[in-house]
């Protein structure tokens, strides 16, 4: 089965005066119909640049200045045709944004426009998008506000952002990047700076929506605890590169990354080891800017089973139990040999038939 959305070796770049710096480098990823994928990482691993770029709203044919965009971005529709996202003209690219693929950014107050009411936000969407009316686009507006849970949605359809709190903003949201039934939404952080109890409403109203639209969703995140609930697959992403990639169940039973191990490690934990007050491990240092020329592994540098090699050698995709992808050196040298114990016991027993 085709992947709905299938990037390959993403590059997202800008020019700085003579030279270029790429904070994505490498990126590959699978997305398919009906499941969620979390991207993981600390700030500054290209999490959003990706999300930017799968939307094309950064590139050569965008409004952001010397940026690139190079590799590719492959999304299936369900006629069976391949859309290639990076040749697309600005043109090409809004007819499917907003109607194939849609996005919740990061902070609901600078993404909403502060002149214009919710409803007409809304409605800009689905006359755009769909063709409506402005009457039945008025209509469908009211039901989604309605069906994502705004209290008062007539009167609230006349209020403007700053009239809405932050639950309610991330709402309204949602139902902008929902109005026209995506097959893909991508969230990015849509749960930062909202409390406990809010943040557990947004996370169920996303889960009620994939289900009710059979839709996938590319969540970006740093919380690895929302990861737990929400995700089904999670790539962990260092400098712009997955260095793991495996189900929720592999990821967290199994890490094979230091990385990703480090990230667990640094989790709270319950019981014993909270009790008696155990530090929590700490990841030292921070993710090299893009500006720095890193050779070898991108994360060498802070890794505590980093060999000579690391710095000079760049891992290959590493497979482990045909699902588990693994970008490192120390677990790839483990599965060769590994791999020539199996053949050299098979080889024996053979001899021994």
């Amino acid at each position: 089965m085709d992947p709905l959305l299938r990037i390959r070796g993403l590059r997202v770049g800008f020019k700085r005066r003579e030279k270029h710096i790429y904070p994505v480098n490498g990126f590959n990823l699978d997305i398919y119909k009906g499941e969620t994928i979390a991207i993981v990482g600390e700030s500054g691993c290209g999490k959003s640049l990706t999300a930017l770029s799968i939307m094309g709203l950064i590139g050569e044919n965008s409004p952001v200045a010397n940026s690139i965009v190079n590799g590719q971005i492959i999304l299936h529709t369900d006629d069976h045709n391949e859309l290639e996202l990076t040749s697309m003209s600005p043109k090409e690219y809004e007819r499917i944004r907003g109607s194939l693929i849609s996005m919740i950014f990061q902070e609901p107050m600078t993404a909403l426009n502060p002149l214009l009411t919710v409803g007409e936000q809304i409605i800009e969407v689905l006359t755009k998008h769909k063709g409506l009316s402005r009457r039945e686009a008025k209509k469908q507006a009211l039901a989604s506000l309605e069906a994502i849970g705004i209290p008062d949605a007539a009167n609230r359809m006349k209020a403007y952002p700053f009239q809405l709190s932050g639950g309610q903003k991330q709402r309204v949201m949602i139902a902008i990047a929902m109005a026209c039934n995506p097959k893909l939404l991508i969230a990015d952080e849509p749960t930062t700076a909202l409390d406990v109890t809010i943040q557990s409403q947004i996370l169920y109203l996303l889960k009620q929506i994939k289900q009710e639209n059979n839709m996938s969703i590319m969540f970006i995140t740093h919380n690895l605890g929302i990861v737990v609930q929400f995700a089904d697959r999670v790539a962990v992403m260092y400098r712009g590169i997955v260095v793991e990639y495996a189900t929720v169940q592999q990821l967290f039973t199994s890490p094979q990354h230091p990385y990703t191990r480090m990230l667990i490690g640094s989790l709270p934990k319950k019981g014993l080891r909270s009790a008696l007050g155990d530090r929590l491990e700490a990841i030292q240092g921070t993710v090299p800017s893009p500006n720095e020329i890193v050779t070898g592994c991108p994360f060498h540098t802070r890794c505590k089973e980093a060999e000579e090699r690391c710095t000079r050698e760049l891992p290959n995709e590493t497979f482990i139990d045909g699902t588990h992808l693994v970008r490192c050196l120390v677990r790839e040298e483990e599965q060769q040999v590994g791999a020539a114990q199996h053949n050299g016991q098979h080889e024996k027993l053979e001899c021994l038939l």
